[in-house]
């Protein structure tokens, strides 16, 4: 207990402002879709995919770190958990793009 949840807040932590990050790059995109220039949408894709690297490499990291901390079946529990997790998210975004498109 002592050592991981002040590696996962780290972790949730920099994971917010990475998702943050990646928000306001698809909100631009979104808002500016209409008028937004070849070379603008390439930055702003560079952008999206260099954070999602960002996002993975800080998982990888922490996964990594959790190997001196957790025993590996807890370990693999969790790694499963977040994947379901994040896959719920996945799907509900893109059930409310449908929504709203």
């Amino acid at each position: 207990k002592k050592r991981f949840w002040p590696a996962y807040d780290d972790y949730e932590k920099n994971l917010r402002g990475i998702i943050t990050e990646i928000m306001i790059v698809i909100l631009k995109y979104d808002k500016e879709s209409q008028t937004i220039s070849k070379k603008e949408a390439k930055t702003l894709a560079k952008k999206y995919l260099s954070l999602r690297i960002e996002k993975i490499e800080l998982w990888k990291s922490f996964v990594m770190n959790l190997y001196e901390i957790l025993p590996h079946r807890k370990l693999l529990r969790l790694v499963e958990v977040e994947r379901q997790i994040e896959i719920g998210f996945d799907l509900s975004g893109i059930r409310e793009m449908h929504r709203s498109g």
